[in-house]
């Protein structure tokens, strides 16, 4: 953190690149049907396999990390991905609980787990 002097102030500057974000957790954990983050979020429907802070590299070679859920299947299925600048999983500086009434959103419809840009 910096700080400059305006008159017998100090004025504090936290650098933005040093977020509140938590360490990388890789891992993979197979979630149940029925399974909630917390109790009054709503209930996954089917069991998924959550992989937790998978590394992604792009073509010009930046590795991002995603979490990423999925079907326990065989069958291909259909990606849905989602991106935003501000953290994954609800670990962002910006998400839905930081939002005035949750934006009108009740816990009970979402898992928990989504990303949220408001």
């Amino acid at each position: 953190m910096t700080s400059i002097k305006i008159g017998s102030v100090d004025v504090k500057f936290l650098d933005a690149g040093k977020q509140n974000i938590p360490p990388l957790n890789q891992r993979t954990t197979e979630l149940p049907p029925g399974h909630r983050k917390q109790l009054t979020y709503r209930p996954f429907t089917t069991t998924t396999i959550f992989d937790q802070d998978q590394a992604l590299r792009l073509r010009d070679g930046t590795v991002i990390y995603a979490d990423v859920f999925r079907p326990k299947t065989d069958e291909k299925v259909p990606a849905i991905v989602m991106w935003g600048p501000y953290g994954k999983t609800g670990t962002g500086m910006l998400n839905i609980h930081g939002m005035p009434l949750r934006a009108g959103i009740p816990e009970t419809q979402l898992s928990g787990y989504e990303g949220f840009e408001g």
